[in-house]
């Protein structure tokens, strides 16, 4: 990797590490003002039945510790291990795997969400993986003393973190674009309510699905990588920022709304969609253009 590469990677990298310390900071305060959520999520996602209230406020506060670690670079193995586990299990327990289902089959719900947890794995696992890589504004000795070299087997690890970057994008886009089709209604809320955008019809709902569904299954496959990743990135940036999603901050934050917090996944969204564009020449695996396969099937 030349010297322009290795910048990329830090900066993917350090925006994959800010996106999780978002995520984890958010649920962790959620557990200091509302923890009686936190009972509840105890119960029905991880059937932990009667854990206190004070122990759920404590389990806030370790978690807000942590993300903080994640952000400073601090106790990578540990820290970010644990991160990549709870990953894991954020997007297989069952009552989430029942979220799919219901997110597809409803009228577009809340739980159409949790599919973004995809591309919080996909970031956990890159500052876990490329951890030695992840130096950017990170306050460990090594971190700030030293160029980390850029290996072979850095390049791999790379190739698989990019991978899983394109699954999370992809699945939450699909998932996105299934929706228009099956429930064009919705599509034209949402242009309505989040994009500001009035008099759009079922129809041209539908007809974008199709432009949708064809970029998804594009990029995917490895094709025409600056066209379908610049647009789902422009799609990422805007879907954070838009007017009624920066009120949804707000209201998560000073009322303690609990819907609104599935609104800040879009930030591990929007790492994925970053680093699947800026280092889009090294996103190879499991990709179809004949340069792509000749280069991870090495």
């Amino acid at each position: 990797m030349n010297s322009d590469i290795s910048e990329r990677l830090g900066w993917c990298l350090f925006i994959c590490r800010l996106a999780v310390f978002i995520i984890f900071s958010v649920w962790g305060y959620d557990k200091l003002v509302r923890p009686d959520h936190g009972v509840n999520m105890m119960a029905n996602y991880y059937f932990v039945s009667g854990v206190p209230e004070a122990l759920i406020t404590w389990f806030g506060v370790a978690e807000i510790v942590l993300a903080l670690l994640v952000l400073l670079g601090l106790f990578k193995g540990l820290v970010r291990g644990l991160f990549l586990f709870l990953s894991i299990l954020a997007v297989s327990v069952p009552e989430v795997l029942k979220g799919y289902v219901t997110a597809i089959v409803e009228v577009p719900h809340p739980t159409i969400l949790f599919f973004t947890g995809f591309c919080l794995l996909a970031c956990s696992f890159a500052i876990f993986f490329l951890r030695d890589q992840d130096t950017k504004f990170s306050l460990g000795r090594k971190n700030m003393t030293s160029n980390p070299e850029l290996t072979e087997d850095t390049e791999k690890n790379l190739g698989l973190c990019l991978a899983l970057c394109r699954f999370g994008v992809f699945i939450v886009f699909f998932v996105w674009t299934l929706a228009k089709f099956l429930h064009p209604e919705h599509g034209v809320n949402i242009m309505r309510g989040h994009y500001l955008i009035d008099g759009v019809t079922e129809a041209a709902v539908t007809i974008f699905g199709l432009f949708e569904m064809a970029l998804c299954i594009a990029l995917i496959l490895g094709f025409y990588k600056r066209f379908t990743r610049g647009f789902f990135l422009l799609i990422s940036i805007y879907s954070v920022i838009t007017p009624r999603v920066l009120n949804g901050y707000k209201i998560f934050i000073f009322e303690n709304s609990e819907p609104q917090i599935f609104l800040f996944s879009g930030f591990t969204m929007l790492a994925c969609a970053i680093a699947i564009y800026w280092l889009r020449d090294y996103d190879t695996r499991f990709s179809l253009p004949k340069a792509d396969r000749a280069r991870w099937g090495d």
